[in-house]
C-alpha cells in the first residue's frame, strides 16, 4: 500500500488539529485582553473619582480663602452691612459653588465613560472569542470533511 494516502490524511488531521488549537488560543487571548483592558479603564475610573474627590476639596478651601478675604476687603471699607457688597459675596460664593458642582459633573461623565468602556470592551472580547470558537469549529469541520473524503478516494482506488 502506497504511503502518500496515509501521508496526506496524516497531514491533514494535523493541519486541522492545529488550526482548531489555534482558534482556541486566539479566543483564551482575546478574552484575557478583553478582561485586563476592563480592569485597566475600571481602575482609572476609580483613580479619577479619587483625584476628583481630592481636587474639589482643594478647590473648596480655596474659595473660602477667597470669599473670606473679598469678605475682609469689604469689611475694611466699612460697607459690609447691605447691599451691594452682599451681593457680590453671595454672587462669588455662587459662582464658586457652581465651579464646584461642574468639577463633580466632569467627573462623574468621565467615571461613566471609562466603565461602559470597560463594559464595552468585555462585550467586543466575548464575541471575538466566539467568532474564533466558530473558526475553530469550522476548522475541525472542515477536516473531517476533507479526512473523510480523502479516506473515501483513497479506499475506492483500493489502497485500504
Amino acid at each position: 500500500m502506497p504511503a502518500i494516502p496515509i501521508i496526506a490524511l496524516a497531514a491533514t488531521a494535523v493541519s486541522t488539529g492545529l488550526a482548531a488549537k489555534s482558534s482556541v488560543q486566539a479566543a483564551n487571548a482575546s478574552k484575557a485582553t478583553a478582561a485586563y483592558n476592563a480592569r485597566v479603564d475600571e481602575e482609572q475610573a476609580k483613580q479619577v473619582e479619587i483625584n476628583s474627590r481630592e481636587n474639589m476639596q482643594k478647590q473648596a478651601s480655596a474659595n473660602q480663602i477667597y470669599l473670606s478675604r473679598q469678605k475682609s476687603a469689604i469689611a475694611a471699607t466699612g460697607l459690609l452691612t447691605a447691599g451691594s457688597p452682599l451681593d457680590l459675596l453671595a454672587e462669588s460664593a455662587s459662582e464658586l459653588q457652581s465651579n464646584l458642582g461642574d468639577m463633580g459633573q466632569e467627573e462623574s461623565v468621565e467615571r461613566s465613560r471609562l466603565f461602559s468602556s470597560a463594559g464595552a470592551g468585555l462585550m467586543e472580547g466575548a464575541a471575538q472569542a466566539s467568532a474564533y470558537q466558530m473558526q475553530g469549529a469550522t476548522s475541525l469541520l472542515s477536516g473531517v470533511g476533507s479526512i473523510g473524503s480523502m479516506g473515501t478516494q483513497a479506499y475506492q482506488a483500493g489502497y485500504f
